[in-house]
């Protein structure tokens, strides 16, 4: 009984932490995803080539499964990377908000 208590409180805490760690950063970007998915589609509407543009990266773990044969896998590598650098930067950052 008492563990069940413990895990119920730690997720209430955890999930607490993590939600004023995180929800800006992913908030970003997820916002700026929104961007880049609006100004890819407003270049395609021109014919304009939209692998120009740093913001219309698609971010893929697996690069297999990145669409289209003119993707940049160093590119979707490096902005993979910035992404997980921000999220670690944030956890980081909190290191002193940790629940004990």
């Amino acid at each position: 009984m008492a563990s069940k208590m413990f895990k119920f409180y730690s997720q209430i805490v955890g999930t607490r932490f993590l939600f004023f760690t995180l929800a800006r950063v992913i908030n970003e970007l997820n916002t700026v995803a929104a961007n880049a998915q609006k100004e890819k589609e407003r270049l395609e509407k021109f014919g304009a080539d939209t692998t120009a543009s740093l913001l219309t990266i698609e971010m893929e773990v697996d690069p297999n499964k990145l669409k289209g044969s003119n993707v940049d896998k160093d590119q979707n590598v490096y902005q993979l990377a910035l992404a997980c650098q921000k999220l670690f930067t944030a956890i980081a950052a909190a290191d002193e908000n940790v629940p004990a």
